[in-house]
């Protein structure tokens, strides 16, 4: 009798497990990010550009980054920038077996790239806009919703939902679909309180093939006389 042990993969298997690779916003990203430098290389002034080699690729890039411009014409953030580049980066990665960012054959585009960066941070678009932390008196109107009325289904659900993403240090509602009562656990610290903590490893979108473990360390402690 043949050995069980080992698995049997077709071909269309190892294309599923590489589909199935990245997030599905990473693949957005990398799509928007092709299609930005399509339209570049599809505007009236360029339409000569071809991608046939890496000679010619960073040929293009260096035009792409020097004059890369949102659809009002106005400059991308640094950040945002940043995005493109890394898009294009997985896309010829996959495609042309080319590293755009490490190989030395993209040095004088990736040079192009940095100035451009100084010149985004000098005029003011290095930053990035963080969103507003919550402050005492917006989680107080928040509680006290009717959204978040806890003796109706939906509102025991928005409650529920917003303090695992509050407390737990979430990324939005990713992956809350796929939680259960084996995802978190209840322990007591050292002055012995007790809290909620996520104790089941899982999949998301900033930690998959290169991260050990994406279990956040936030704890969603007891309130005394709310049990």
């Amino acid at each position: 009798m043949a050995s069980q042990r080992f698995g049997n993969s077709t071909e269309d298997d190892l294309q599923r497990l590489l589909c199935d690779k990245d997030a599905k916003n990473t693949k957005k990203a990398t799509k928007a990010a092709l299609t930005c430098l399509m339209q570049f290389m599809l505007s009236t002034e360029r339409d000569n550009l071809v991608l046939e080699t890496p000679e010619q690729l960073n040929e293009c890039l260096i035009k792409f980054y020097a004059d890369a411009r949102k659809k009002d014409g106005s400059f991308y953030k640094l950040s945002a920038l940043k995005g493109l580049r890394f898009g294009l980066a997985r896309h010829f990665l996959k495609e042309m077996d080319v590293d755009i960012i490490k190989d030395v054959r993209f040095k004088r585009a990736n040079d192009i790239f940095k100035a451009v960066s100084v010149q985004l941070k000098r005029e003011g678009l290095g930053s990035i806009d963080h969103t507003p932390s919550l402050d005492q008196q917006d989680l107080k109107k928040l509680y006290g919703s009717v959204a978040m009325k806890v003796d109706t289904p939906a509102g025991l659900l928005h409650k529920v939902w917003f303090d695992i993403m509050f407390h737990l240090c979430r990324r939005g509602r990713e992956n809350l679909r796929e939680m259960n009562k084996s995802t978190f656990a209840i322990q007591t610290d050292a002055s012995g309180r007790e809290y909620v903590f996520q104790a089941r490893d899982e999949l998301d979108k900033n930690h998959r093939e290169n991260s050990d473990s994406c279990i956040t360390e936030g704890r969603m402690y007891a309130v005394p006389g709310k049990e």
